[in-house]
């Protein structure tokens, strides 16, 4: 059997100058509109654009670090602690901090922080269990403090300032560092004579600041308190001349 083959004819059209266009004049509707300007100034939003949320109520203040001294001027040893464990989950302070109405003022801690809810986009609380060593002081002994000069305040947290996250925010409320204010602040630290280990104690480990810490030990009847009332200034270091002092006596 022989193979045919068939002819391709190949179709070129050509447009001549003079002999008529293939495509019809275009209207004004088929031409791009032209650049007329948005009417805008460089950097100016649309009407229709999100302003940035105002979240400045929610970010932490920075405080001037203050050293709360404890001095024990008793003729036997002091222990600084807790009389039972606590939930907390995170370390507070050793001592105690009222204001000038006596109301009490608390660390920010880690739990519920606003900068935990605006960076990633949730805050908590841990559920864990954090309790602080027993500070011993001997006779004639001091121990240094440190205080960041801030509290703990609850503010309402803006929806606009929680960034997305999985699940539903935990709280309508957050945590932030507050400043001290210029103003009267009483600091009050209470203390012991006995430690309460369970079953043996182990071993008291100095510290660089003065006095020693025994974990995992609680303090029996911490019926002793040293306190100090003081004036804070607005100034640098809160108008402090040196550290504030509590001082335990006989």
């Amino acid at each position: 059997m022989k193979a045919r083959f068939w002819p391709i004819v190949l179709t070129i059209a050509v447009a001549i100058p003079g002999c008529g266009d293939a495509r019809a004049p275009s209207s004004n509707h088929d031409q791009q509109p032209q650049d007329a300007g948005s009417g805008l100034e460089d950097g100016e939003a649309g009407a229709g654009a999100d302003a940035a949320p105002d979240c400045a109520a929610v970010e932490d203040e920075v405080g001037e670090v203050v050293t709360i001294r404890v001095v024990n001027a008793t003729a036997g040893h002091l222990h600084l602690g807790e009389e039972e464990e606590t939930h907390s989950p995170s370390l507070g302070w050793r001592f105690q901090l009222r204001d000038a109405d006596g109301q009490p003022l608390a660390p920010v801690g880690s739990c519920l922080t606003c900068r935990d809810a605006t960076v990633t986009g949730r805050g908590g609380c841990p559920s864990i269990a954090l309790t602080q060593p027993a500070l011993t002081l001997e006779p004639g002994e001091h121990a240094d403090l440190l205080w960041d000069g801030a509290f703990n305040t609850n503010v309402p947290l803006p929806d606009s300032c929680v960034l997305p996250g999985p699940g539903p925010v935990h709280s309508a409320e957050c945590r932030k560092a507050t400043r001290a204010k210029a103003g009267e602040y009483t600091f009050a630290i209470r203390a012991g004579t006995t430690l309460d280990c369970g079953e043996d104690c182990q071993d008291c480990r100095a510290r660089d600041e003065g006095g020693c810490e025994t974990p995992s030990a609680l303090v029996e009847s911490l019926d002793l308190e040293a306190r100090a009332t003081v004036e804070l200034e607005s100034g640098a270091a809160y108008g402090l001349d040196g550290p504030i002092e509590l001082v335990f006596r006989d």
